[in-house]
């Protein structure tokens, strides 16, 4: 695991961000936010369909309505993933 300190937030690498997401945590990137990371109301989460063994991610835009997401290379090879309120 890589850990990054930005904006006095502890940031991580996409690998690190993938066992979170399947541990429940909801993540986003610094670059979403840059401003003020910790508020930012648009994350990513995985999400089980119908309660079977197939999973998806979804993101959470900053109006609240929810899309399937999928990363892209730039996303995969950040650094810059953290722990979303």
């Amino acid at each position: 695991m890589e850990k990054n300190c930005n904006i006095g937030i502890a940031t991580y690498n996409f690998e690190y961000a993938l066992s979170k997401l399947k541990d429940g945590e909801c993540l986003a990137r610094t670059k979403w936010n840059p401003q003020n990371p910790l508020s930012s109301k648009k994350y990513i989460k995985l999400q089980d369909y119908n309660n079977s063994s197939h999973s998806f991610l979804y993101l959470t835009l900053t109006d609240g309505d929810i899309v399937p997401w999928q990363p892209t290379q730039a996303d995969l090879l950040a650094n810059d993933w953290h722990i979303s309120a």
